[in-house]
């Protein structure tokens, strides 16, 4: 019945679009912001899949799929999905010709996979990083030409979207070449599924990891830049209120000031502070003086004022703007009862009764572009309030003041948050939708609340991205590779051998080449993966011994790789130990140095024409005897094997007691020496003056020396030798035994 069902080719469209967008679905939930791709796409395997099953309406339900899947994943409500089908389509075209081309490179493969490295390699290699080409290029152009990803960032996007479907296909793939045959071979799908599923995971693990380690880099790189603009902010509110309030503290106990005092008094103010776009003198009247007022001051101003309301709000008093400065573009001002309206009356109010600074609702200028608010300053006297200076605050430009110093880094929102929420400026770009994280503080500002918000700018992100997402990606891909074609390999042998065994007779000069294969195969994967050095010294030694009396070319290549890998293996061994060097804390001996000389001649057994002599001791010390023995060891090792002439070396050793509980020791030779120009490299790891083909060294030797006289508190030098070489003198202390 279901079988049926599914020649159908409305049933077939219908099970690869939902089989499409269920699996893009759960995939998307790991997009790389600010991106649009995935580092795992299982549902391009997946389109693979169902196209080499079922043919053209297959290739119809991938579009279908594909582009639900990016439809729902970019719009959020259904207007704007009513309004924007193309972006989608268009993808899903790419993801459709993604799964036809894999078909038309490796159909046949895909349906009669031969069970060898090669066969498998050419599977995953067309189905996969080839035709994955194809899908990349085509959706990271998409979001490029609807300007969804800038150009800057269409490379990262096109290497996480061919990385990922790539990786969805290997997952993919074994479990759709063993699901398509049957008898024996449905018996191993479970093997494939479950490895397989633990790969999925630990690949996603190790990613949601990275991803978490590199959100939290990010988030410490902008929390202290993101906490010091909003302090700047807040610090550049403060010397506002502060020269607004040095200038009221000015006219207390003065009376009304002159125009010429008044503006005195603010135009230092006004220089200090570009947000400030003017300030007014705006006293506290009862309505029956205000003509007397008006009059005296427009005598002294050669001009006629009058009380104007700019609304019809009912107030006790009058306040009149008597002066306004600068005057240049704010004639307009003169005279306005500012109680007259309700938001600057209430301002004037809470400044009134309060008997201190306040600041209105956001405002709109005439004259200038952007938010604006009136912060009032009360000016008292005999403890009432007689009058306010009215300051107008131009909030983009107190903002950009406050910022200067910045740089455009980061998104800077600015709200007025005392009633709900209102937007007073925003530095930058659009505000993005999702942030990746916001910083966001509330302060009160005048007796109102305030709200500064920074977030990084998509710019930012990019920049200061690491590549930690491409390494996971790498390895992910390497991960699903190797496991797919083993999985591959090994189940699909097993499957053949399990029908090669009901006809052994016939089938058994296959069965031993596929075992041999098998064979081979595992041992590779579990043997010699885990130890290469070692792997390749051996096998160059077994077939050194194989082609005994071979041309002797053939045979010195194989004794050159054997020494390659000792030498290899010597790196490593002397790599560990100069990373270990001066860890543990050895246990302090009575030393005595012509003793510890007998037994490094004995470990070294060098040439008997060799010399090592101690020329100067000094009475037994107490130290550590350990890395002193090593010190001393290498040292005279060096002299021997960098010598023109080894067998014939003379080395002496000479200490002297310093005081103060430290020794000096020197180890001097009669070789060839070290150019002076050479020394400090020489002292470096894996610094070799002479080929290595010439002096087999592994170039750590005189760099552990340093690294333990460092280690131990002593000191490391270098210079010509008496005897002709090199002199190597080192301090090491003394200690009183425990």
């Amino acid at each position: 019945m279901t079988q049926a069902l599914l020649r159908k080719p409305a049933v077939q469209v219908l099970v690869a679009a939902l089989s499409y967008f269920v699996l893009a679905r759960v995939a998307l939930l790991l997009a790389i912001p600010p991106g649009y791709a995935t580092p795992i796409w299982p549902a391009a395997g997946a389109a693979v899949w169902v196209v080499a099953a079922w043919g053209r309406p297959a290739i119809l339900g991938v579009l279908l799929g594909s582009a639900a899947a990016n439809y729902t994943s970019a719009h959020t409500d259904l207007l704007a999905m009513a309004t924007d089908l193309v972006v989608p389509l268009t993808i899903g075209v790419g993801a459709a010709c993604h799964a036809w081309l894999a078909n038309r490179l490796a159909g046949e493969a895909f349906r009669h996979t031969s069970f060898t490295g090669t066969g498998v390699a050419r599977l995953y290699a067309l189905t996969g990083p080839l035709a994955c080409v194809v899908s990349a290029s085509w959706g990271t152009g998409t979001l490029v030409a609807a300007e969804i990803v800038a150009p800057d960032e269409a490379l990262y996007t096109w290497f996480t979207w061919w990385a990922g479907d790539a990786i969805g296909v290997w997952l993919v793939i074994p479990i759709a070449v063993l699901w398509q045959r049957g008898g024996a071979w449905a018996t191993r799908r479970t093997s494939v599924l479950g490895p397989l599923s633990v790969a999925t995971a630990c690949i996603v693990g190790v990613y949601v990891a990275a991803s978490s380690w590199e959100f939290a880099r990010l988030e410490s790189a902008f929390l202290p830049e993101a906490t010091a603009m909003e302090k700047a902010v807040q610090q550049e509110l403060d010397r506002q209120d502060e020269a607004m309030l040095g200038v009221a503290r000015a006219l207390e106990g003065h009376g009304t000031p002159s125009p010429s005092r008044f503006a005195h008094l603010v135009e230092p103010v006004l220089e200090r502070s570009e947000s400030l776009t003017a300030l007014e003198w705006v006293p506290q009247l009862a309505h029956a003086d205000v003509p007397d007022v008006l009059a005296l001051i427009g005598n002294a101003l050669d001009t006629e004022l009058s009380l104007r309301p700019i609304a019809d709000a009912q107030d006790d008093h009058a306040h009149p703007v008597l002066y306004v400065h600068p005057l240049d573009g704010n004639e307009a001002a003169l005279g306005i009862d500012l109680g007259s309206e309700v938001m600057r009356r209430d301002m004037l109010h809470v400044s009134t009764d309060r008997a201190t600074s306040s600041l209105s609702a956001p405002i709109e200028l005439v004259q200038l572009s952007g938010v604006a608010a009136l912060r009032a300053v009360p000016v008292v006297e005999s403890d009432r309030v007689r009058a306010h200076v009215v300051g107008v605050l131009h909030v983009p430009t107190l903002v950009a003041a406050a910022l200067h110093g910045f740089g455009s880094d980061h998104l800077v929102r600015l709200s007025d948050v005392t009633e709900g929420s209102s937007l007073l400026h925003l530095r930058g770009e659009a505000w993005p939708e999702q942030p990746l994280f916001v910083h966001q503080v509330s302060f009160p500002v005048g007796q109102r609340t305030w709200s500064v918000e920074v977030t990084p700018s998509a710019a930012w992100v990019r920049t200061d991205r690491a590549w930690s997402a491409w390494a996971v990606l790498v390895g992910g891909l390497a991960l699903a590779g190797l496991l797919g074609a083993t999985l591959l390999v090994i189940t699909g042998q097993a499957a053949i051998n399990e029908e090669l065994a009901r006809d052994q007779e016939r089938k058994n000069a296959e069965l031993a080449f596929i075992n041999e294969e098998l064979d081979r195969f595992v041992w590779l994967a579990s043997h010699d993966l885990k130890a290469p050095a070692r792997a390749l010294r051996r096998l160059a030694g077994f077939v050194s011994e194989d082609l005994e009396g071979a041309d002797p070319e053939v045979r010195a290549n194989l004794e050159l790789m054997q020494a390659r890998s000792a030498r290899l293996e010597r790196m490593l061994d002397d790599l560990l130990e100069y990373a270990r060097a001066g860890r543990a804390s050895p246990a302090i001996e009575t030393i005595e140095l012509d003793d510890l000389l007998m037994h490094i001649h004995m470990d070294l057994r060098p040439a008997p024409g060799v010399s090592i002599e101690l020329t100067r001791s000094v009475p037994a010390f107490p130290a550590q005897r350990v890395p002193l023995e090593r010190v001393l060891a290498n040292l005279v090792d060096n002299a021997i094997k960098h010598h023109p002439t080894p067998e014939l070396a003379q080395v002496a050793v000479a200490a002297t007691d310093l005081g103060n509980h430290r020794l000096a020791i020197t180890v001097e030779d009669d070789g060839a020496g070290i150019p002076e120009r050479d020394r400090e490299r020489a002292q470096q790891i894996f610094q070799t003056l002479q080929p290595r083909d010439e002096v087999e060294s592994s170039g750590v030797g005189l760099a552990l020396v340093r690294r333990l006289v460092e280690r131990a508190g002593g000191e490391l030098s270098l210079r010509n030798s008496l005897l002709g070489g090199l002199a190597v003198r080192f301090t090491w202390p003394m200690e009183p035994e425990a």
